[in-house]
């Protein structure tokens, strides 16, 4: 991995990528899109993760935006992909794909081939995550090296990983911020292997955790369900799995007993948004997990509950209101959007624009209706964040 990113950090090199500069990855779950990805990083340019099955409308305003340039791309949507390239402008096409035009996982590993110098510093941009298409077109979200690295070590004080012995399950698309937090950067902060599915399929999910013997399963609570439904989950061998991580939208309590009763497995419930590390909320493994609860904030992440006329009157525990967050996990803003930064960033802290309240125990507890999901569909019934 680490040659084949060099090898792709210096190609980008070549074609003028650097500091101030970005590449867009239009790819689902594979090799090519981990490699690429630290490729970019190593050429100290950010990555634009998009989600490839968006429409031609919705990738014309997340590239027009974003200003990439290069987009790597698969053959599969070449179609759509390369008539935005002219139509926008980008000067590099990067296709990848089944045709042995380029694959990034078959690239020579070049031995003499070295990490450009110098890497990015901790305060370099490191990705622009597009979100909130739900309430109007997407925002692109500014993130550094040193928010990034931050949230995964907040993520190791609730749920510990082990060293040299972590084998972690993706079914999530790794276009999507959680999935890149959550898999694809702590398996590589821990030294432990990843496991990468193209897609969700139950039989497909099973067969992976008992042939890789996977020890950490972080989903969706669509996922858990779709599991306890599958009608030869009684056959199923879960022995290697040492806990889950639900995230995206409650996880329902019947779920979570179902989980322990039937495999003692222990499911954390977690919160969180792209502009905030993602992660935000976390049970934690040395607290009793409360049903309905996230949990409370990561190390060094400051809460207030406040109110949603003026956002000026901090809440007493018991009473719903707007989630503000500060800590080091923090945005530095959207793109091009200054009015809507100002707008959620105020006086040091990030107005998530949700809604919760916490308890005598201050868990916090996100409602269920005004809560933004954060991930993008996995299979029908999921809704997009």
């Amino acid at each position: 991995m680490s040659g084949v990113s060099a090898g792709f950090a210096t190609e980008l090199q070549s074609l003028g990528a650097g500091p101030g500069e970005r590449v867009a990855l239009l790819c689902g779950n594979s090799i090519e899109i981990a490699a690429a990805m630290f490729g970019i990083h190593a050429a100290g340019t950010q990555a634009v993760p998009v989600n490839p099955t968006y429409t031609a409308r919705e990738l014309r305003h997340i590239l027009a935006d974003a200003a990439p340039l290069a987009v790597v791309y698969g053959e599969d949507i070449r179609d759509v992909v390369e008539p935005l390239l002219k139509e926008l402008n980008i000067k590099h096409g990067i296709r990848i794909g089944d045709d042995g035009r380029r694959r990034l996982d078959t690239w020579k590993d070049d031995q003499t081939i070295r990490l450009p110098e110098p890497l990015p510093g901790p305060d370099n941009l490191a990705t622009l995550q597009y979100t909130g298409g739900t309430t109007g077109l997407p925002k692109g979200v500014n993130t550094t090296h040193r928010q990034m690295s931050v949230n995964i070590s907040q993520l190791e004080v609730p749920v510990p990983t082990t060293m040299d012995d972590e084998i972690i399950l993706c079914v999530m698309p790794l276009f999507h911020v959680f999935a890149v937090s959550v898999c694809l950067h702590l398996a590589l902060y821990c030294r432990g292997s990843l496991i990468l599915l193209t897609r969700y399929r139950p039989d497909l999910v099973i067969e992976a955790i008992e042939r890789e013997k996977a020890t950490f399963l972080p989903f969706v609570p669509t996922i858990f369900n779709g599991l306890l439904a599958y009608q030869d989950l009684d056959k199923a061998d879960f022995s290697s799995v040492r806990r889950g991580l639900s995230g995206s939208a409650p996880l329902p309590e019947k779920t979570l007993r179902q989980w322990q009763d039937l495999y003692n497995l222990l499911i954390f419930e977690g919160y969180g948004q792209s502009e905030a590390g993602p992660v935000i909320f976390l049970n934690c493994a040395d607290r009793a997990i409360v049903p309905g609860s996230v949990g409370p904030p990561l190390p060094l992440t400051e809460i207030k509950i406040v109110d949603v006329a003026t956002g000026d009157k901090i809440l007493a525990t018991g009473e719903q209101g707007e989630i503000c967050l500060r800590g080091p996990q923090i945005m530095l803003g959207y793109r091009n959007r200054p009015e809507e930064t100002a707008a959620a960033l105020r006086q040091g802290w990030l107005f998530t624009g949700d809604i919760g309240e916490l308890d005598e125990f201050l868990y916090t507890h996100p409602d269920v209706i005004e809560a933004k999901l954060l991930l993008p569909r996995l299979y029908s019934g999921m809704a997009a964040a």
